[in-house]
């Protein structure tokens, strides 16, 4: 071979291996995620959004809808994180999707409620500039439940807020007062109230007929003049409650007789009282305004929304202790106190005068021993102020656990209930007895350390070892525990039905009213923790052991008294 080609073929040999070690030593394009990346790209692409980092968000939720078309919440996070970088026409697609998907997704729970998506596609449009299809999604959205109508006053929504149709559907203007009458401003927080729980209320005619209820508004609004303001509160509650709910209340705090009451077999007792009054626990009231108590409870009961029997008691009992209410219901002057006539625990008969303390009273602050009374108080009835206590029963084997709300955070919860599951096996304890009779509720989402704690338990799982306390007080969260509790373990219940069905509707939407600025509840969820033939109008107790007006007195438990007797009476099953 001739020594130049020689030469040449060995350059040209040394140029190759250099450029395939070159190549070979380069980056390349990052690689496409694939459908395995989903959990961990959806984790940093949820970070970019909580953070605000529209760009990172945008490129991520792309990358999981194009990974998965179908998650209606990668849809929505995507067309909102576009819709704050103001790109408007990209938003509109994945909007879109998210209407007709819905946004929603386990572990852990995440959803967004119904409206929100076409609330965003309104805003998309009217930063295109496009007014017609801006009103129609803002008119979607209202329609399928936006919870505030006044988000509509967004700065997103200025180029379209000089329109008179949109200023009308979104009532920009009820806000507007200054220059109405007294009337006109009541005539315009009723018009408002019944356009929202009509529009938000999950079945708003389910208890009551539409035509039945516009006869109760037409009525007060022509009798407004002619009315107190307490007896507008009054008439308004009667109109909210005919929705049918418990829920669907006044938010109002209104001043309140220092008294705790309770509608017994017996009658209207004092349950609980103020210390300055706490000679009238156990008391029964015999009057009420100079008027047979007979009357004022048909009266409260007619005012309180009835989803049981249960409701109307429980309701009745607190809208009595409202000095609005009283003054509205002619039982009560507007000036000065509420006189009661009384029948002492002491069986004395005499009357009484009160008038409703300049703070609010919480549950710490009310006194629940009954005067006379040598006995022990309840174990119910000594911390009912905490959100959750226990202590082991005198036989040594029972924890009892009392469970007063659902709230204070996921950590919070999981700590306590560790603690409880973890001394209940330190101790060899065999039984547990959970009081939910005076939970109002919470958050559902909260309730899983307890039930995921009894369901690991292997002694949980024999009937006869646990043990649920449920009341009328018992609500909300509180029923969906009870039923998780039902349906899904050994429990034996005790007690009295609670205020709802296993099945409810439910919620707090607040509303607040444009001129009184007085604020109601509006229910716009349908809770189901039960089965969808469940059609029980109240959850009825295994061992229906009712409270009374005489084991108030004695400073008794019947509940208690009831499960100590079935443990007694069937030692096998313990």
């Amino acid at each position: 071979m001739n020594r130049s080609l020689f030469w040449l073929a060995i350059l040209l040999q040394a140029t190759c291996t250099l450029a395939q070690s070159a190549e070979a030593s380069t980056p390349g394009p990052a690689s496409t995620p694939g459908p395995a990346d989903t959990p961990a790209l959806a984790q940093k692409a949820e970070r970019n959004y909580l953070a605000r980092d529209w760009d990172e968000a945008i490129k991520r939720y792309g990358q999981l809808v194009e990974l998965n078309p179908t998650s209606g919440m990668y849809q929505y996070r995507l067309g909102d994180a576009l819709l704050n970088a103001k790109q408007y026409e990209q938003a509109i697609e994945p909007l879109q999707q998210a209407i007709e998907l819905g946004a929603f997704q386990h572990g852990p729970v995440k959803w967004v409620h119904r409206g929100e998506a076409a609330y965003l596609l309104a805003a998309a449009y009217a930063g295109q500039g496009d007014k017609r299809k801006a009103v129609d999604a803002a008119r979607t959205s209202l329609k399928q439940g936006l919870r505030n109508i006044r988000k509509f006053r967004d700065s997103k929504f200025e180029s379209i807020a000089a329109d008179p149709e949109f200023r009308e559907l979104a009532w920009l203007d009820m806000d507007d007062v200054a220059g109405l009458s007294r009337d006109e401003r009541f005539r315009r927080d009723l018009k408002f109230a019944v356009h929202e729980l009509k529009r938000l209320h999950y079945a708003p005619f389910r208890a009551h007929p539409e035509a039945e209820v516009d006869s109760l508004v037409a009525a007060l609004d022509t009798e407004i003049p002619q009315l107190t303001d307490d007896q507008i509160y009054v008439r308004m509650q009667a109109i909210i409650s005919a929705f049918g709910d418990g829920h669907t209340r006044w938010l109002r705090s209104t001043p309140q007789l220092p008294l705790a009451l309770f509608v017994y077999p017996e009658g209207l007792h004092v349950l609980g009282a103020s210390s300055q009054h706490a000679d009238l626990v156990g008391a029964k009231i015999l009057e009420i305004g100079g008027r047979p108590i007979e009357d004022v409870l048909a009266q409260g009961i007619a005012l309180a929304p009835v989803e049981n029997r249960m409701t109307a008691r429980w309701e009745a009992a607190g809208l009595l202790r409202s000095l609005t209410v009283l003054r509205g219901l002619g039982l009560a002057p507007v000036d000065g106190p509420v006189k009661l006539k009384i029948e002492d625990a002491q069986g004395s008969v005499r009357e009484v005068e009160l008038t409703a303390p300049e703070k609010r009273l919480n549950r710490e602050d009310y006194v629940f021993s009954v005067p006379g009374c040598t006995a022990e108080l309840p174990r119910c009835m000594r911390n009912r102020h905490e959100i959750f206590w226990h202590e082991v029963l005198p036989d040594g084997k029972t924890m009892y656990c009392q469970l007063n709300g659902i709230g204070h955070g996921k950590q919070f919860f999981h700590r306590y209930f560790e603690k409880l599951f973890a001394e209940i096996e330190s101790a060899g304890l065999e039984r547990l007895v959970l009081d939910l009779r005076w939970n109002g509720g919470g958050n559902t989402f909260l309730n899983a350390p307890l039930i995921e704690g009894i369901l690991r338990s292997q002694k949980f799982r024999k009937p006869g070892n646990l043990f649920v306390i449920v009341s009328r007080n018992t609500f909300s969260a509180a029923i969906n525990t009870t039923v998780d509790l039902e349906r899904r373990t050994t429990a034996i219940l005790v007690g009295e039905p609670p205020s709802s069905p296993p099945n409810f509707v439910g919620e707090s939407v607040e509303v607040v009213l444009p001129a009184s600025r007085w604020a109601l509840s509006i229910s716009d969820l349908w809770w189901q923790t039960s089965y969808p033939m469940d059609y029980r109008q109240m959850i009825s107790p295994q061992i229906y052991a009712p409270p009374t007006a005489a084991a108030l007195r004695a400073h008794r438990d019947p509940a208690m008294e009831a499960i100590e007797a079935y443990i007694a009476a069937n030692p096998a099953k313990s």
